[in-house]
């Protein structure tokens, strides 16, 4: 409004809101059997909590933690944690979803190179006597 001449102007607005086809691209790399990682960090403008769940078509990734909560005007962060087991190389997606906020999809490219060598058990033990000592066996197949 005009103070001079209390003339004013309306403006109808029409907004069109469509989801975006990628937020973001996501490259992971990684040897067999190592884990490689990237944040994703997530704000939440609102005065409530805001879950997200995570989802991917990616085999081998995860997230930790497996569900994000996003506490009120804040920002909180998820790990996208990649341990391939077999040689190879991909493409997929991630989708971090929220009733309140939306979805929130990202690219993802992937590769798994060959594993390196790890150092093998070495036990020793004069003749005739014993020894003990202790191993564990990790197996991250799903």
């Amino acid at each position: 409004t005009n103070p001079k001449t209390e003339a004013f102007l309306v403006v109808e607005v029409e907004f069109k809101f469509v989801a975006p086809e990628k937020v973001g691209q996501i490259r992971l790399t990684s040897s067999c059997r190592q884990a490689a990682t990237h944040p994703i960090s997530v704000a939440n403008p609102l005065s409530i909590a805001v879950r997200f769940a995570c989802e991917t078509t990616c085999p081998d990734v995860r997230f930790s933690p497996t569900e994000l909560l996003v506490p009120p005007n804040s920002e909180a962060t998820v790990e996208v944690v990649y341990r391939p087991i077999l040689v190879g190389s991909g493409t997929g997606n991630i989708r971090l979803k929220s009733t309140e906020l939306g979805d929130y999809p990202y690219a993802v490219t992937y590769e798994a190179k060959p594993a390196g060598l790890e150092k093998a058990p070495v036990f020793k033990a004069p003749l005739g006597s014993d020894t003990v000592q202790s191993f564990s066996f990790l197996h991250y197949a799903k």
